[in-house]
């Protein structure tokens, strides 16, 4: 997808796709999900990415391992962070 050979090439290439300087921008609901045990993304990464968006209105959902969903994009429980998710679009659609 990347076309790149191994993974450090990717990670390499993935630098530049981030959210620096845009997330102070965001003004609309904002849910970030995250699980505790996330091997890719560091729990620290998602709360200080979380602490720079520029919405009023923000969530952060740490799913644990004692509930499941702990996993990166809750792959241990996809269905609980799907659920989560769908909740909160919900929730946010019906104040509006």
């Amino acid at each position: 997808m990347l076309g790149v050979e191994n993974i450090q090439e990717a990670l390499k290439k993935l630098e530049p796709w981030t959210l620096k300087g845009v997330a102070g921008q965001i003004e609309c609901p904002f849910l970030l999900t995250h699980g505790e045990a996330d091997a890719q993304v560091p729990t620290e990464d998602a709360r200080k990415e979380f602490a720079v968006v520029g919405s009023k209105d923000m969530t952060l959902k740490i799913f644990t391992r004692e509930e499941g969903g702990s996993e990166h994009c809750q792959g241990d429980n996809l269905t609980l962070g799907i659920t989560y998710i769908a909740d909160w679009l919900s929730d946010k659609l019906r104040t509006r």
